[in-house]
């Protein structure tokens, strides 16, 4: 079996220790994506809370103005 010119030879398998650094910066790498992950998702969640008490507000004041007639519980 003859290998053609353009196939790479098989990489050399890599020593523990460089091993080991590439898996301890990949985990590294996944913390840091979910940590950035959950900060999008707390400031999504409070831009919603955010506009959600805006529009509460807006009412408020249109009931006060007496543009809308009061609630009925």
């Amino acid at each position: 079996m003859s290998m053609s010119e353009d196939t790479p030879p098989p990489p050399e398998p890599l020593p523990d220790t460089e091993l080991q650094e590439r898996v301890e910066r990949l985990r590294l790498l996944s913390e840091r994506v979910k940590a950035r992950r959950d900060l999008w998702a707390s400031w999504d969640l409070e831009m919603r809370i955010i506009r959600q008490e805006q529009a509460w507000r807006r009412g408020q004041q249109i009931q006060r103005a007496g543009l809308l007639p009061p609630r009925q519980e």
